[in-house]
Formats: structure tokens, sequence, C-alpha cells
């Protein structure tokens, strides 16, 4: 079977850029559908069914800071180390893994505390009945 190692970047890149666009013309054609089937009810006089939008995620205050602090304490192996080209990326994934595992833990712990109304980071977090979030000194 003919291999071209030259050609492994260029199927990777068109792999990832069809998927990219596969779930985009998804995502355009199920908020096609949503509209058109919004648009018959209103048509037809029939209360509106309820939009399933989805609240956003919370976003991780410490993920970059993880991922970047890792893929620096990688680096600096690298060029430390002589230049060992055939463990180059190995230690730059682990230690980001390992950035990312404790960011999502840090962050899952905080989420927990805010639950709980502890302490989050100095500010004491208030949740209510009607689920609105709010802090106070």
């Amino acid at each position: 079977m003919y291999s071209n190692p030259d050609l492994v970047p260029v199927v990777m890149f068109l792999s990832g850029a069809g998927i990219a666009i596969t779930a985009m013309i998804l995502r355009s054609k199920r908020n096609q559908l949503e509209h058109q089937q919004r648009m018959t009810a209103m048509e037809k006089g029939i209360p509106l069914p309820e939009s399933p939008i989805t609240q956003p995620k919370e976003k991780n205050p410490y993920f970059w800071g993880f991922v970047f602090i890792a893929f620096g304490l990688a680096l600096s192996w690298y060029f430390l180390n002589e230049y060992s080209e055939e463990w180059f990326f190995a230690p730059m994934f682990l230690l980001v893994g390992i950035a990312v595992l404790a960011a999502n833990l840090l962050h899952r712990r905080d989420a927990k505390k805010s639950i709980k109304g502890e302490k989050v980071n100095g500010a004491v977090i208030l949740n209510d009945d009607s689920g609105d979030v709010g802090s106070s000194p």
C-alpha cells in the first residue's frame, strides 16, 4: 500500500475542517427546522412551543492559566534536556492533560462551594430559590 508521510498533516487538517463544516451545516438545518415549526405554529394560532435554549456552560477561570503553565513547563523541560526530539511531545501532552484535570477539579470544587453558600475567591455566594446567583462582601 502506498503511504506518504507528507500527506498526514494534510489529511488531518482536511478531516478537522470536514468535521467543523458538517457540524455547522447540521446546526443550520436544526435552526431552520425550529424556525419553520415556530412559524407554522404562529400561522395556525397555536401557542408557540418553548424554545429549547440551553443555559450556557459556566466558564472555567482556571483552564487557560493551567494549560499555559503546563505548556511552558513542557517547553522548559525540552530545552533543558538536550533537545531529545523523540520525547518532545510526550511531556507536553502529559502536562497539559494534568493541567486540564487540575483546572476542572478546582472549578468543580468552587462550584460545590457556591451551591453550599461558602466563600469562593473571597466572596460569599448566595443562592436563593429563584435560581439567581448573587454575591455579597
